[in-house]
């Protein structure tokens, strides 16, 4: 059973809720898990397991052994979609 205690502002079917600022920034947050896995859809398939498993909160070592590469393979990887993303919200 879903709890809807203290939420403000939304209707789902015939349940008016009531959105709380937790929820809002719960939506926030899947918004912005949404752009970010949309641009991370631009980088290859490796890259992406990295970046997720770090997001989380894998250490290089784990992410390294998960994957079949080596830890600075993992640290090389991290850096590039850092770039990436720095430049993409220039």
């Amino acid at each position: 059973m879903i709890d809807f205690t203290g939420l403000k502002g939304h209707q789902l079917g015939s349940i008016k809720v009531e959105t709380s600022s937790e929820a809002a920034d719960f939506e926030n947050i899947v918004i912005e898990y949404i752009d970010v896995m949309d641009l991370l859809s631009k980088v290859s398939p490796m890259k992406k397991a990295v970046v997720v498993q770090k997001a989380f909160g894998y250490p290089n070592w784990e992410i390294a052994l998960n994957l079949g590469i080596s830890e600075r393979t993992v640290s090389n990887l991290i850096r590039s979609v850092k770039i990436f993303l720095r430049k993409v919200y220039r």
